[in-house]
């Protein structure tokens, strides 16, 4: 067949009304928690690239928030894996990139295609998330409840008593002190 790449992709990619009209509640949470758990690792690669530890605490707390939050949505119990930092042998960033990556494709099955066969996957994949994001902190020498308590008093500042609004969220009290 001959066709461009351009009419292709016009010809194939599904309608995102078609993608809404399908949508039920608990794809479109997984969804919004593997994006945001993947565009957290990408400022994560920001903050590491930048040698900003500060940024990256930050970061690692974001990345917990989205992936409790596809943890709560999948009914998922994932175990933290006790790292012995001295065992490490390959760039924990890469694994958790990679991992981020997948855990997004799967949820984008599940949403965007409509397949519910795939939640079993996904678990697999959130935990080999969280096994390669507990490397990540053992060898960037952060722990697991800093990254909690630093995103507690982020959200904190940013959302009176905890209370999630689209104002609030624009607004982002937090960083209206120079953080």
């Amino acid at each position: 067949m001959d066709i461009d790449h351009k009419d292709m992709v016009a010809k194939l990619a599904k309608p995102g009304a078609d993608i809404a009209a399908q949508l039920s509640a608990e794809s479109a949470h997984a969804l919004h928690m593997a994006v945001g758990v993947s565009g957290e690792v990408a400022e994560l690669l920001t903050a590491v690239v930048n040698d900003d530890r500060d940024n990256c605490l930050e970061e690692l707390g974001d990345i917990e928030f989205y992936f409790e939050g596809l943890c709560q949505g999948a009914n998922a119990l994932i175990v933290h894996e006790v790292i012995d930092p001295s065992t490490l042998t390959a760039d924990p960033l890469t694994d958790v990139l990679i991992q981020a990556g997948n855990m997004l494709d799967i949820a984008k099955k599940i949403a965007v295609y409509n397949d519910r066969s795939k939640w079993p996957e996904l678990t697999v994949e959130m935990q080999r998330f969280r096994n390669a994001i507990d490397k990540f902190y053992a060898a960037a020498e952060f722990t697991h409840a800093e990254a909690l308590a630093a995103n507690i008093n982020k959200l904190g500042k940013r959302y009176q008593d905890f209370n999630y609004s689209d104002a609030a969220a624009k607004a982002r009290a937090d960083k209206a002190d120079g953080e």
